[in-house]
């Protein structure tokens, strides 16, 4: 069982669209599918269910930390949950558990915009099938996804230009304190001191810090893209009361 948690997995590395990408791609798909065809009966959904459903979801995501410490070799402050998509899992667990429509305003563009991405173009190196880490990146990011649309075909939350706009705006706010944080402990979360080693969009956009800037219109681009299938929406059935929570 430890050699699927050591750092030096000779699994060899993961190629992208392979049996099990396919597979666990497939498996999210169905998930989000039987979610849209029960929609009505997950209405009933108990909330201590939420509860332990967004705990265990904190709880493995943690877990993360402990790998990186104990076989990553990683030091605590290049550890912690600070990654845009780190942060999305966390608070779209607290918002499944609450039914917080506030969150679910800016998780839902955060969380859609980074994890489709990652879901179809993972960098994950060569912690491929059965790794622990492998297991970790699909099950966060999926989790995303699914509890986006789950708010959205369950309970029928919507996004709007409003919450678009705050999602941004929010955005901006967190990096600006990722990059205090990255400045202080010389770390290099969320790719704003350094660009990334890997070839990505960023190997395009040129060198620091004006990258930053093109990464932000992606951002707002990516966004918009996932306000776009409620804006085409030509005649909704009915205007639908959504729970304002306050926090």
């Amino acid at each position: 069982m430890s050699k699927y948690l050591t750092s030096d997995f000779t699994g060899g590395p993961f190629v992208l669209f392979s049996f099990p990408h396919i597979i666990v791609l497939a498996i999210i798909l169905l998930i989000i599918v039987l979610t849209y065809k029960f929609r009505r009966r997950l209405l009933s959904i108990k909330k201590s269910t939420r509860i332990y459903i967004a705990v265990f979801l904190i709880v493995q995501q943690f877990s993360l930390i402990l790998w990186y410490i104990t076989y990553g070799g990683l030091p605590l402050k290049e550890s912690l949950p600070l990654e845009l998509c780190d942060i999305s899992l966390i608070m779209c667990a607290v918002m499944f558990a609450a039914k917080s429509y506030p969150l679910y305003e800016i998780v839902y563009f955060w969380g859609m915009a980074g994890s489709i991405e990652a879901l179809v173009t993972p960098d994950i190196g060569v912690y491929t099938f059965p790794h622990f880490i492998f297991f970790q990146f699909f099950l966060s990011h999926g989790s995303i996804i699914i509890l986006c649309l789950f708010m959205t075909f369950v309970y029928g939350y919507r996004p709007s230009f409003k919450s678009l706009i705050k999602s941004v705006v929010a955005l901006n706010i967190y990096a600006g304190f990722i990059g205090i944080y990255d400045k202080l402990t010389g770390t290099n979360f969320m790719y704003l001191c350094e660009k990334t080693k890997n070839t990505s969009i960023m190997s395009y956009l040129g060198p620091w810090p004006w990258y930053l800037i093109s990464l932000e219109l992606v951002a707002i681009v990516s966004c918009a893209l996932c306000l776009l299938p409620f804006v085409i929406k030509i005649k909704p059935k009915k205007d639908i009361d959504i729970p304002q929570q306050k926090f």
